[in-house]
């Protein structure tokens, strides 16, 4: 398996031709020797949660160790696929508020949103921003996730 860093970003399904819910032992060649003889780095995020990433970091996976399956897929700096056909990585969040006016800052989780759209977090480039300067930000990456970790018994890693 190869990374695509050109695929479509899909909510709740994927990107980088990697699948949410996956289970990492099914894909297994595309994580081992991450750091050692494959570009690419892993981190403990949690107890619970592993973040792999691939290549010079354009492409990562966040794996719920309980269950093995990847929960959260992030395109960073160097993705070239977009979401929605329009939405890329490195550009303005108010471009992307003029071509899809569903998008909206919630400053409570300090992230970018899509109404009415599960499984998508797009984060800015600066930590807390004032609401205000958040249209003039660039977009530092577009997090897709399984919608069910939203829930209670998602978040105890039964998906």
């Amino acid at each position: 398996m190869k990374l695509q860093s050109e695929a479509e970003i899909i909510p709740n399904i994927g990107l980088g031709g990697l699948k949410l819910r996956a289970k990492i032992t099914d894909i297994q060649e595309l994580f081992t020797g991450l750091g050692v003889s494959k570009k690419g780095s892993f981190r403990i995020i949690s107890p619970f949660e592993v973040a792999y990433s691939f290549g010079e970091g354009e492409v990562e996976a966040t794996v719920d160790v309980r269950n093995g399956k990847i929960f959260r897929l992030t395109a960073q700096n160097g993705y070239a696929g977009t979401l929605f056909d329009k939405i890329r990585v490195g550009m303005k969040i108010s471009e992307a508020v003029k071509s899809d006016p569903g998008f909206y800052y919630d400053e409570s989780q300090e992230i970018v949103l899509h109404k009415g759209t599960k499984g998508l977090a797009i984060d800015v480039s600066e930590t807390d921003p004032p609401p205000e300067i958040v249209p003039d930000l660039d977009i530092a990456a577009i997090s897709v996730y399984a919608e069910e970790t939203d829930t209670l018994r998602g978040q105890e890693g039964c998906w």
